[in-house]
């Protein structure tokens, strides 16, 4: 019996390797893309993306989310997730209060399109952020992708999505009008 458990301990990271190389072989990552969106998000802006995985879906062990970003440095899954601002993820379609259209594509070129805007306040309690909070600026998207199996992957985009909120009339005067005009 103890020969059997050496023999055991010897193969134990051989087996491994050979079933984890087996996985990765037959399972490939997510296909992810950002291909254009709205340039000026003062109310909402509707982004175009591609956000596909053959094996996984939100349902299961795929999970995703669209981030924004004031550079496109970001070098890493992780520095996405750390630094940039979540937009949506895949809960907008698995909780009964998301809109349902950050969606997971049918193939590898089916093109989907998410519309972020004014985000209800269920939704930013989930760490989603509107457009209408987002400090003026210009912005590069992020679409990360984690289907569980693979390393997660990531793209970003190679325009930027500009927020630029109408001014309101307080902004649009010096503070020393407005309190003149208050008295």
């Amino acid at each position: 019996m103890k020969r059997f458990f050496r023999i055991v301990v010897r193969l134990f990271p051989v087996l491994l390797l050979w079933t984890t190389g087996v996985q990765a072989q037959d399972n490939a990552p997510p296909t992810v893309q950002l291909l254009q969106a709205t340039p000026f998000a003062n109310e909402q802006t509707t982004i175009s993306y591609v956000l596909y995985d053959a094996e996984e879906d939100a349902t299961g062990t795929l999970s995703y989310a669209l981030f924004l970003y004031p550079d496109e440095r970001l070098s890493s899954v992780d520095d996405v997730r750390t630094f940039a601002t979540r937009l949506a993820d895949e809960k907008d379609v698995l909780l009964d209060v998301g809109l349902g259209d950050l969606n997971e594509g049918a193939s590898a070129d089916d093109v989907q399109t998410y519309t972020w805007g004014d985000t209800p306040r269920a939704l930013q309690n989930q760490g989603f952020a509107p457009a209408t909070k987002i400090l003026p600026g210009s912005y590069y998207l992020y679409l990360v992708a984690d289907d569980g199996v693979n390393a997660p992957v990531f793209t970003v985009s190679d325009f930027q999505v500009t927020v630029a909120h109408a001014p309101t009339a307080v902004q649009g005067v010096s503070w020393a009008l407005v309190k003149e005009r208050t008295r």
